[in-house]
């Protein structure tokens, strides 16, 4: 789940996608953002997962993965790999094909 990439929700991409340079960033290269890494919520989540969970993401036609739904529980998921934790539950992925290679901008808030 690391190699996989954020969504684009507005808050995200406003708060925390304009140091890097792709868009959506890979949550791995998210975690390089101290907004993210030290997020309470994420690292609430981190150290108490919600058991089961599910988690929503689509294909694009490169392959690349990203998240449009459990952003924050996916960013955990990161942080548990980067800290090299054990992630003892069970995570089911909905998954689609995206047919474009520019993922959908997620949410409100994006100017029209």
């Amino acid at each position: 789940m690391p190699e996989w990439r954020g969504g684009m929700f507005h808050g995200w991409d406003k708060w925390f996608y304009g140091s890097f340079p792709e868009k959506p960033p890979r949550l791995k290269d998210l975690l390089a953002h101290p907004g993210v890494h030290n997020h309470w919520y994420i690292r609430e989540i981190a150290d108490n997962f919600p058991a089961p969970t599910t988690l929503t993401a689509l294909r694009l036609p490169n392959n690349d993965l990203v998240v449009v739904e459990g952003m924050h529980r996916a960013c955990a998921i990161a942080l548990l790999a980067h800290n090299n934790k054990v992630l003892d539950t069970e995570v089911l992925i909905m998954l689609a094909d995206w047919p474009d290679a520019e993922p959908p901008k997620l949410g409100t808030g994006w100017e029209k």
